[in-house]
């Protein structure tokens, strides 16, 4: 599936319902380059001070490569 602004819009839902805004993820991971591993992305949540929520999402989330900030949001948006 193509990565759309409608698709993004729906994650962000998604996301929401789980009680972390997908924009609160992203803002924690600002500076980083992509493409990126999970153990990276993690890395720069903590330096960048996320909160818990934020955290628990994250280390749910696959560990592989992502090419860009809406791949995470959709992997956050089905991390259960």
């Amino acid at each position: 599936m193509a990565i759309t602004t409608n698709n993004i819009s729906d994650m962000a839902k998604k996301v929401g319902k789980s009680g972390v805004n997908p924009l609160k993820i992203q803002n924690f991971l600002g500076g980083i380059d992509y493409p990126v591993g999970k153990l990276d992305l993690l890395k720069k949540a903590r330096e960048n001070g996320a909160s818990q929520d934020v955290m628990n999402i994250l280390e749910r989330i696959a560990d592989k490569e992502y090419t860009n900030p809406a791949e995470v949001t959709k992997e956050a948006a089905n991390a259960r």
